[in-house]
């Protein structure tokens, strides 16, 4: 979970520099200030989730938070090709993707 943390840290102050400025049409995605506004569903579908986990802690919520979290990570993936990025933010964000796939494989594992 603290990965997961720090990746939605991390997308946040990306998306703020980011947001700046502009890919354009010719971009990899549309990754500019509309970032936020593409992945609104997947955001509003984790949240959801992560509320309905938090509330009831059951494998099932679980199982559908990390459903959510995955179809985020998913869409935010084409971002990690954004003409705005540096080469070392691309390099991090897609490092940072990485990361929370391999915390999904036990974020629903008892300990």
């Amino acid at each position: 979970m603290k990965t997961f943390l720090t990746f939605v840290a991390f997308v946040v102050v990306t998306g703020l520099a980011t947001g700046l400025s502009s890919c354009g049409k010719d971009g990899p995605a549309s990754c500019g200030a509309t970032w936020g506004i593409d992945l609104e569903p997947q955001i509003n579908s984790l949240s959801t989730a992560i509320g309905n986990y938090t509330n009831d802690p059951t494998e099932a919520n679980c199982n559908v938070m990390r459903n959510a979290y995955l179809a985020y990570l998913n869409a935010l993936k084409p971002y990690a090709d954004c003409v705005a990025l540096s080469p070392a933010e691309r390099s991090q964000l897609t490092a940072s993707i990485n990361d929370a796939e391999d915390d999904l494989e036990t974020m629903c594992v008892e300990n």
